[in-house]
């Protein structure tokens, strides 16, 4: 029977929705995505502001944030870069990117000052990556004497490609914490040398900075992390540098994710001549890689994308140091971080270690996915014995995961002679053990089975008619690869955990190799408690004679009998989630599934879920009162659905219905349910009474479909009959007490 819908709630909210995009195309606005990412250490040190209003207000961002849509009302959208008090904007790595085109050495597009930097309205997507703050104002500051100099650099030839970005700052050196210099790659001829600069103005290398009461400074020399200074001389005085892996680590300063050497007590003078010589590092002194969640990103690239896998740390082990938490490795410093992901709030992972580092991870996927390649940047990894866990030495440079999850099906294994094929179904959500990767269900004959055993199955089994066909031992696993690592064959490797129990049933389906004696089919369960048989029961499956297959729910697995007998008519009673109930005759042999659903209890949440407008479900509720008037308050609107197993509706009754009173219900004494027809007339059939029993309403039904429940008060006849005696027995007894007095009064006279 074609389903009963309110038909003016759908046609409203037809033309609410042809409607509803007029006002984005005639609204004076222009939308875009704006991204903005912190170098690890910068947030809480300033913040990036942006104004959609040509800079009248100003709106900020402190911690990284992705494609964040934005609706820009004036001519541009503005950007500003603001540090804190006693901190400055570090432009070195800093990266602006306009839809496609990338700019770097953004110093001079005017981020720090009063209206900002305007991005042009054709402009849709928006990235400022890596922005990042340094302690220290630009203004001298360490002394309390102010003194200009002027300095001239040479240097070694330094000619190679940047590790992370053309816009990396190669060497900056400070005095008293003022800085005086970062040379960029696009401000040096690398052909030649550092002592190229010296071609810049005069006014480029003439600075301000204090310097102590005895006439000292401190020099603050930073280069890349991948470079060591092999020689330094200022003024002609030569001063070791750290040369060593571990004096490079205890140099390196995160913060700036730099070698930092600090030179104190320089004497002061007005000239300072600066010869640096530096190289690549041999072996650099770390490695690190960044991870996401967010398989929309564009800060990452897609070999850093998990969005169907989870990054945990285990453990490291460097230098016969092992570190077991999170909060131990960001203790140690330098060149140690790890920063946790968050699949709902901060997707963006990041990770750094010294070369040689043992790391181990955990690694999983998500329900329904499996990793199937991992390259870590080719570096070999080890599967530990706990799923999931991954141990590899980390080598140089910037890493990328390489981590590949792909969706995977549930499998079957089945090698029993009695059944072939099969396919099972697990709600992730009821089972921790399944919240990731797949089930494995194994099927295999049952062998060696005791006389005492056989003879349980087949007493439960002739308790309800039943005989045994065929027995079957069902194993479930839950399966993780071992990172796409494969077998000589091109199986996948992977770890198993065998699961006994599940905390929800799962939907198995078995194809038979013969077919069944009888149409009504049932398995009989083997319980167990450990190792020991505690019982039998008989769980009903579905047969289709057609594809000779059989459907069962279960949570417990192993040993099963499929036992089958011929069908018959049998009386159900099935109740859905809310304790309504519904009773009917139907061919054996089949599962039922009820959903009563009322649609007056529905709140703003199930309004959306349903996608129904509220206002105008109210509209057609008013249609449906006026329509039940004279029947009572409408006090309930039920869609009544009974399915199969197939999902095939069930229409046809009669049908015995039970329905829990809902608090609108329990003001009223007297019920009507009313078949709301196609035209929500409520006249294509008469009112069906129902009857109060406890907490719920019952009656009888011919068809299941839509329903308007309406509720009034009646007195109860037999108490006012009850009334009316008690009235005519005092009437009665009024009359008669009076004629005794009468009585009495005249006797006495005759007595005077």
């Amino acid at each position: 029977m074609k389903k009963k819908i309110i038909a003016i709630v759908i046609f409203v909210a037809m033309l609410c929705s042809y409607f509803m995009p007029i006002k984005s195309v005639f609204a004076n606005s222009s939308t875009s995505k704006l991204s903005v990412s912190f170098r690890s250490g910068s947030e809480g040190n300033g913040k990036v502001q942006y104004s959609l209003d040509d800079g009248n207000t100003w709106n900020d961002i402190t911690t990284t944030t992705n494609n964040k849509e934005i609706t820009v009302t004036g001519d541009n959208l503005r950007l500003k870069i603001v540090p804190n008090a006693n901190f400055s904007v570090d432009y070195a790595g800093i990266e602006l990117t306009l839809d496609e085109e990338k700019k770097t050495n953004v110093s001079t597009y005017g981020f720090e000052t009063a209206t900002g930097y305007a991005v042009d309205s054709s402009v849709s997507e928006v990235s400022l990556t890596n922005v990042e703050f340094r302690s220290g104002s630009n203004q001298p500051q360490g002394g309390n004497v102010s003194s200009t100099v002027s300095v001239t650099l040479s240097g070694s030839d330094l000619e190679y490609e940047r590790p992370w970005t053309d816009s990396a700052c190669d060497f900056a050196f400070a005095i008293n914490g003022s800085q005086m210099r970062s040379i960029m790659k696009d401000e040096v001829d690398y052909s030649t040398s550092y002592s190229s600069i010296v071609g810049l103005s005069a006014d480029d290398l003439n600075y301000s900075y204090n310097y102590n009461d005895e006439g000292k400074v401190t020099f603050t020399i930073k280069t890349q992390w991948d470079e060591v200074i092999t020689s330094l001389y200022i003024n002609g005085v030569y001063y070791e540098t750290p040369q060593s892996q571990e004096e490079l680590i205890n140099a390196f300063n995160p913060e700036y994710r730099a070698i930092t050497i600090e030179i104190p007590y320089v004497d002061y003078a007005e000239h300072y001549s600066i010869s640096v010589y530096a190289a690549k590092q041999d072996t650099k002194i770390m490695g690190n890689f960044g991870w996401t969640y967010d398989e929309n990103s564009n800060q990452y690239s897609d070999d850093d994308k998990i969005p169907h896998g989870n990054l945990q740390f285990v453990k490291a082990v460097y230098d016969e140091t092992t570190y077991n938490t999170v909060a131990e490795v960001n203790a140690a410093g330098n060149v140690f971080e790890w920063k946790n992901a968050d699949k709902k709030n901060d997707p963006f992972g990041e990770a750094m270690f010294p070369v040689g580092t043992e790391l181990t991870v955990k690694l999983i996927p998500d329900a329904g996915y499996q990793l199937t390649a991992l390259t870590l940047n080719g570096a070999s990894f080890t599967p530990g014995e706990v799923p999931g866990v991954y141990t590899f030495t980390v080598g140089e440079g910037n890493w990328h995961l390489g981590a590949e999850f792909t969706a995977t099906n549930n499998k079957v294994n089945n090698t029993s002679t009695e059944t072939k094929n099969g396919s099972i179904n697990i709600n992730p959500n009821g089972d921790e053990t399944f919240s990731f990767g797949t089930a494995k269900l194994e099927v295999k004959d049952v062998n060696n089975l005791s006389d005492e055993r056989i003879d349980d199955f087949t007493a439960t089994a002739e308790e309800d008619g039943y005989a045994v066909e065929s027995y079957i031992d069902m194993s479930l696993f839950n399966t993780i690869y071992k990172g796409g690592k494969k077998d000589g064959n091109g199986k996948y490797l992977a770890w198993e955990t065998q699961v006994d129990n599940l905390a929800n049933k799962a939907s198995i389906t078995l194809e038979l190799n013969e077919d069944m004696t009888g149409k009504d089919i049932a398995l009989v369960h083997e319980k167990h408690n450990g190792n020991t048989i505690t019982g039998y029961e008989i769980i009903p499956a579905t047969y289709n004679a057609v594809n000779n297959t059989i459907t069962f729910k279960t949570n417990s697995f192993s040993n099963y009998a499929i036992v089958s007998k011929d069908s018959y008519i049998k009386e159900y009673e099935v109740e859905d989630e809310n304790g309504n109930t519904v009773k009917f005759k139907e061919e054996s042999g089949h599962d039922f599934t009820l959903t009563i659903t009322d649609y007056l209890t529905f709140k703003d949440a199930d309004f959306e879920a349903a996608g129904i407008d509220k206002a105008e479900f109210n509209e057609g509720v008013a249609v449906i009162k006026n329509n039940t008037k004279k029947y009572g308050e409408l006090v309930g609107l039920l869609d009544i659905k009974l399915v199969d197993e197939n999902g095939t509706e069930i229409h046809e009754g009669p049908f015995n219905i039970k329905i829990k009173m809902t608090d609108a219900m329990k003001k009223y004494n007297s019920f009507k349910i009313v078949y709301v027809d196609e035209n929500n007339e409520f006249k294509t059939e008469e009112p069906i009474t129902l009857t109060q029993d406890g907490d719920y309403l019952v009656g009888t039904l011919n068809h299941l479909s839509t329903y308007a429940v309406t509720g009034s008060i009646e007195s109860n006849p037999n108490t006012g009959d009850k009334v009316m005696l008690y009235v005519t027995v005092l009437g009665i007894s009024i009359i008669g007490l009076a004629g005794l007095m009468i009585y009495k009064k005249k006797n006495k006279s005759i007595k005077d």
